[in-house]
């Protein structure tokens, strides 16, 4: 197993780090908490998007709920999305 060695190891939860590859996501994940800007995690179906979020949301100085929105899902008020008829 590859020994990974980061500032804060915990904030990853449950994500953990197998692969030398997966080694810059962990310092990416690290580097961009600090930013005031939001992040957009994109990915396929099973890549651990939420764990990256996650462990975005621990590290950064944010107080808010983390929210996590599914861009692949219909908007619940199909009204707001749908212009009027004539």
């Amino acid at each position: 197993m590859l020994r990974v060695t980061l500032p804060h190891p915990d904030a990853l939860g449950g994500f953990v780090p197998r692969s030398r590859r997966v080694r810059p996501l962990c310092q990416d994940i690290e580097a961009l908490a600090v930013s005031d800007q939001p992040i957009l995690v994109s990915g396929e179906s099973g890549v651990g998007k939420e764990l990256v979020s996650r462990a975005l949301h621990r590290l950064s100085r944010r107080n808010a709920s983390l929210v996590a929105a599914t861009a692949s899902s219909p908007p619940t008020n199909t009204s707001a999305a749908t212009p009027p008829a004539p």
